[in-house]
Order: C-alpha cells, then sequence, then structure tokens
C-alpha cells in the first residue's frame, strides 16, 4: 500500500480484465526488454557457437558435478549447496538453449541470407560503402583473434570456478601496487570508492571451505590441462607436473592465507611480502598478474574497436532500412505484441493455458515430494478453490530478460497478466525471433484473484484490484 499524507494513495492504473483471455486472442506486452544479439554479425554469432558458449558450458557442467558432488554427502549438504546448484543450473539451461538457436543450421541460413542482402545494398552505394563497408570485415578480424586468445582469458585469470583461495591471493598481490597509484589510476576494485567491499572480501570473518576449495580448484585445473599447452606459464606454475587432483590438494592444503589475519599481514607488509611468501596461492597468482594485465590490454583495445564498428553497422542498418528494422533491445520501454497461441512440443500440443488442475495434477504425479511437494495452506484450501481457473498462459509476444514483470493487456487496455518468463524453446530468440514454438508466459490475472481470495484470505485487496467484483 503506499500512501499520500498518511492516507492510501489511490494512484490511477490499468484495469483488470474480468474475463481474462481466450486462445486466438491479441494482447500486448508493455516493457523494458533488456539485451538481444539479433543485429549480431554472423562472425559474432559464430564466435559464440563455437568459442564462447562450449567453454562456458564446459565450465558449467564441471562446477555443477562439484556441487553435486558435495550434495550427496548429506541432506544438510544438500540443503547447503541448493541455491548455488540452482543457479548454475539455470545458466547453463539459458546458455544452452542460446546456443541451440546457433547450432540450428536453419536458423543460421537465414542470418547469413539476411546479412548478405544488407552488405549487398551497403556496397551497392558508393558513399555507404565507403563509410561502413569495412566494419563486417574487420569484425570478423577482431573475432578470430578474440577466438586464439580465449583459453588464455579464461586461465590467466583469478576466478578459478569460485575458488576463494585464487581470488584472495590476486587481491593480495594487487593491493600494494594498486594502492600505490593515483585513485583514478587504480583498477577498480582498489579504488578509495570500493575500499570497504575490498577490506570486506579480504578479511572478511567466514572460514575458507577447504573441502570445497579442493573440489573447485581441481575442476579448474582439469579444464586448464585440456584447454592450455604443457608450455603454458600458467599450466606449469599451477600444475607442476601433477595431476589436477594431486595440485589442488597440495595447493590448499600448502596454503597460508586461510585467516584474515594471515592476509592482513601480507597486505600492510606491502609489495615485498607478497613477493616473498610462499603460499602456492600467492606463488601463482604473482605468475597470472602480469600475464592477465597484457592479455587484458589488448582484449579491451579489440572490444572498443567493435564497439565502434558496432555503431557503424546500426548507422548503416538506419540508412539502408530506415525505421522498418527495429533495434536491439537495450532495457528501453517497448511494447510488443502477440496472440495466445499453442504451439507443437513432445509430439504433441502445449496447452495454451495451465489450470490449478495442473498444479495439484502435477504435485500428485511427483507424489508430493519436494521440490513438487505444495505449501500447507495450498494443501488445505484446494476444495474451495475453481481448479479449471486458468493459472499461467503463453502467447507469441516477443520478449527477452528484463520483461519480467511487464503487464500484459488485451485490445481493450485492460490486464490479462504478468510476465515472468519465456518458454525454454524461445531462449534461441536472443539471436532470431519465430513465431513457430518461442513463447512468452505469464500469470493469468484469473489465477492471482482466485488465489488472493480462496487461498490468502485477501478478498477485500482481491476485489480492489478487480474494481469490486
Amino acid at each position: 500500500r503506499a500512501y499520500v499524507n498518511g492516507q492510501p494513495a489511490h494512484p490511477e492504473y490499468l484495469k483488470w480484465s474480468q474475463a481474462g483471455t481466450a486462445e486466438g486472442d491479441l494482447v500486448f506486452v508493455v516493457g523494458n526488454p533488456g539485451s538481444t544479439g539479433r543485429l549480431n554479425t554472423a562472425a559474432q554469432l559464430e564466435f559464440l557457437r563455437d568459442v564462447q558458449y562450449p567453454a562456458q558450458l564446459a565450465a558449467l557442467r564441471r562446477q555443477i558435478a562439484v556441487y553435486h558432488a558435495l550434495s550427496a554427502l548429506s541432506g544438510d549438504e544438500a540443503r547447503r549447496w541448493r541455491n548455488t546448484l540452482f543457479g548454475l543450473e539455470n545458466s547453463q539451461k539459458a546458455i544452452a538453449g542460446y546456443q541451440s538457436g546457433l547450432l540450428d543450421p536453419s536458423l543460421m541460413a537465414r542470418k547469413g541470407a539476411w546479412e548478405r542482402g544488407f552488405r549487398a545494398r551497403v556496397n551497392a552505394d558508393s558513399g555507404l560503402k565507403a563509410r561502413y563497408g569495412g566494419a563486417w570485415i574487420r569484425i570478423a578480424a577482431i573475432r578470430r583473434r578474440l577466438a586464439q586468445l580465449d583459453a588464455r582469458r579464461r586461465f590467466y585469470a583469478f576466478g578459478a570456478y569460485g575458488s576463494r583461495l585464487l581470488s584472495l591471493a590476486g587481491l593480495v598481490v594487487r593491493s600494494p601496487v594498486e594502492t600505490a597509484k593515483p585513485d583514478t589510476g587504480r583498477l577498480p576494485a582498489f579504488r578509495d570508492a570500493n575500499r570497504a567491499n575490498l577490506e570486506r572480501v579480504l578479511y572478511g570473518a567466514t572460514p575458507v571451505d577447504t573441502a570445497l576449495e579442493r573440489r573447485l580448484v581441481a575442476a579448474y585445473l582439469t579444464a586448464m590441462a585440456a584447454d592450455l599447452p604443457a608450455t603454458d606459464p600458467v599450466r606449469r606454475a599451477a600444475l607442476g607436473g601433477r595431476t589436477p587432483d594431486q595440485a589442488a590438494a597440495q595447493l590448499v592444503a600448502q596454503s597460508q592465507i586461510l585467516t584474515a589475519d594471515a592476509r592482513r599481514a601480507l597486505v600492510q607488509g606491502g609489495a615485498a611480502a607478497a613477493a616473498a611468501s610462499s603460499d602456492p596461492f600467492i606463488a601463482l597468482a604473482r605468475v597470472i598478474d602480469p600475464l592477465e594485465r597484457q592479455l587484458t590490454k589488448e582484449i579491451t583495445q579489440l572490444t572498443d574497436e567493435e564497439d565502434q564498428l558496432n555503431e557503424r553497422i546500426a548507422r548503416a542498418l538506419l540508412a539502408v532500412f530506415g525505421n522498418t528494422v527495429s533495434p536491439d533491445a537495450t532495457f528501453s520501454l517497448r511494447i510488443g505484441d502477440g496472440e495466445v497461441r499453442r504451439y507443437a512440443a513432445n509430439g504433441t500440443y502445449a496447452q495454451p493455458f495451465t489450470t490449478l488442475f495442473g498444479l495439484y495434477d502435477r504435485s500428485a504425479g511427483f507424489g508430493g515430494k519436494e521440490p513438487w511437494n505444495l505449501t500447507p495452506r495450498w494443501v488445505a484450501r484446494r476444495d474451495s478453490l475453481n481448479l479449471a481457473t486458468p493459472l499461467n498462459a503463453v502467447s507469441t509476444a516477443d520478449i527477452i530478460g528484463g520483461n519480467s514483470g511487464s503487464p500484459i493487456v488485451n485490445r481493450d487496455g485492460e490486464v490479462v497478466g504478468l510476465i515472468f518468463d519465456e518458454t525454454i524453446e524461445a531462449l534461441p530468440h536472443r539471436f532470431l525471433y519465430t513465431e513457430l514454438k518461442g513463447r512468452s508466459v505469464w500469470v493469468d490475472v484469473r489465477g492471482i484473484l482466485e488465489a488472493l481470495r480462496r487461498v490468502y484470505d485477501a478478498k477485500p485487496l482481491a476485489d480492489e484490484i478487480a474494481g469490486g467484483s
């Protein structure tokens, strides 16, 4: 409830539909879609398909395996890592979905044909060709170079799949060097504005979980051994002729930066203390540090140049197509349209609406076991509900991350639902939109009102939202 001068506010808002929607109805989604890559060049998409996404998925698989192994140890461990696993597996699902579109030959053929036609129109005009014609060629060259650097980019770094010890070692090694510089010349993490956060990370009291560290570092070194040549200086420093499991166990067992006091002493000792430390993570960080700085400088130069080339292509797009082609989403306000429509799935059709029947059926079908169990309130109120009430619905309206919470309205401007996701088949829409299978998904206002009235005992609120019905 919002208040003005101590009294409940009564702002204007869109009326909620009483009838909801039916299959075939026109709907509109109003919101701020985040980011798409539909104007990416073919070379940029091929880099994602062949370089970036495979590496990300491999890293996620290894991290997920670590947390599944820990979760299998006990119920407490399973509960401890549940949210971490959810986040990792959600990222895996999203990236695999994005990649699936780029692995579809028909979608990539459509993208290639469109780009060739676009470039042909640019090159047919001498003025446009002079200003924009070389952008695609240079972007392709940049992406080839980024592909050559990608393995080093992943391992000339301090992340190590979330290892605290390597990250802390990087901060210890860099802190005296960075803090000796003028504030504006430092890396962002070491600037005065971020000092409190830096000290929380460096000197936080949370104990280092050595069992987790061993598993994460071993997974990281396994990837390093597969992706970097034996002659690579970071690989040599990290593995030293050992297997990844052996190296990880020794690194963690011999580490001297497990406590905040030990890390504080090293930082206060300055560059000399970091240089003299025999901690194996500090030693590895000393090798990584100059290589990472040099590599980051080159990658930044390449990506900055590519940003300028992307702008040139955007200007060419406007010159050739005017306002008939939409720019990529950038969190700016947009209105999209679509129809409530079923789609082919698993040899049949995915229904345009789910209902409260389905909520209870799904829970019952899994024996009411977690995570399909319902809360006691929903179990107790089952018989008071109209189970045919629509709960979720889908349409062909074009959305992307950032649209969550957007209202879905009908042709009369009435709210019929609130966007919360898209179907997994819609993930390739990041790069190319089709109406074949991908759908936006929203919670139906009828389901919201039924739950408020029958489950949450909030009939007055429901009546007010619905206009007194």
